[in-house]
This record gives structure tokens, sequence and C-alpha cells, in this order.
């Protein structure tokens, strides 16, 4: 899951990048590094519990 996002991120960058464009998150701000940081950590919990679950 963590890896699918880093790579979703990956490309969303890339598109910004070659489009001159913003990132922007779920309210339509600017995305931030923190921001970026704090959905990177809800799909690594997302990540832990569909783990625990399994087991």
């Amino acid at each position: 899951v963590v890896e699918s996002f880093d790579l979703m991120f990956s490309v969303a960058q890339s598109l910004s990048e070659n489009f001159s464009c913003s990132l922007l998150d779920e309210n339509r701000n600017l995305l931030t590094k923190q921001m970026l940081e704090h959905m990177r950590n809800e799909s690594q919990e997302f990540q832990r519990q569909r783990l625990a679950n399994a087991s």
C-alpha cells in the first residue's frame, strides 16, 4: 500500500511539473510536505491494520 502511495505521488508530481500546475489536498489547498507525510502515514496505518486483520 505504501509503495503504491509513493508511486502514485511520484506520478502526480511529474504530471504537475509537466503541466505547470499545483498539487492540492482534499480541501483544495496546496499540498504541503506536512500533509503529504500525514497522508503517507495514513496509508501505512491502513497497511498495518490490513496485515493485522489477515493474521
